[in-house]
């Protein structure tokens, strides 16, 4: 990937601190805490849980509390009971 490309991914132009999305878990547990991952629009979106259980395929509504280059950091606001298609 060029730099030029890299740019173009920059996290921190597609998502803002606060912002609350939808995304499907797609990993957990990647860490002792708990964390869960997602992605949303390529961005890798580290997940805190807030002692929920989650599953892979959850749908969760989270809120972005965290932007880097490229990935960002959630919170989980709620569990949804839709199923990943």
């Amino acid at each position: 990937m060029s730099h030029s490309d890299a740019i173009k991914k920059d996290a921190r132009d597609k998502l803002s601190r606060g912002q609350v999305i939808t995304a499907v878990i797609t990993e957990v547990d990647i860490d002792e805490r708990g964390t869960a991952m997602s992605k949303y629009e390529n961005i890798k979106t580290f997940v805190r849980t807030k002692n929920q259980e989650l599953e892979w395929a959850d749908t969760v509504q989270i809120k972005i509390a965290d932007i880097r280059a490229n990935s960002a950091e959630a919170l989980v606001l709620e569990k949804r009971n839709e199923e990943y298609q």
